[in-house]
């Protein structure tokens, strides 16, 4: 498949995605209670043979972005900790969870586990570090 709609908004996968902006294929989901960013790779349908049900469920392969515990200020506090509302966490620059880590979600994701989009960006620190923030809350409105 080339992208799934959630809230109005297309999400695409890597495979699909040809520019090198993946904004579009960034996703949050939530595993034993705790967020988790990642990039959405590829979207499919699996069917099983006697259950009907399954021919309906896309799932995807996504690559998981890998917690950062550091930041970018002299404190060990973010400045956004007083806000949790807002969703943002940072990530290691660049890195990825190992497909077998127990920490993180299963690779293979059935797409209603999806909460949402992410918007990323980069820390200029060293070492550089990703930031996101969670789509969720984000009103669109035509002025």
């Amino acid at each position: 498949y080339n992208y799934v709609l959630l809230d109005g908004r297309r999400i695409t996968s890597t495979q699909r995605n040809r520019g090198r902006n993946f904004g579009s294929c960034l996703i949050y989901s939530e595993f034993n209670e705790e967020g988790f960013a990642g990039e959405l790779q590829i979207i499919f349908k699996h069917s099983q043979d006697g259950v009907s049900s399954s021919s309906q469920t896309l799932f995807g392969f996504v690559r998981w972005m890998k917690r950062s515990m550091m930041t970018p200020l002299t404190s060990n506090q973010f400045i956004w900790d007083d806000f949790p509302e807002l969703g943002i966490e940072t990530w290691e620059y660049n890195a990825f969870a190992p497909q077998d880590d127990p920490e993180y979600p299963p690779v293979v994701l059935p797409i209603e586990r999806i909460k949402c989009q992410v918007a990323r960006g980069v820390f200029r620190t060293r070492p550089r570090m990703w930031v996101t923030t969670t789509l969720d809350r984000v009103l669109c409105r035509l002025v």
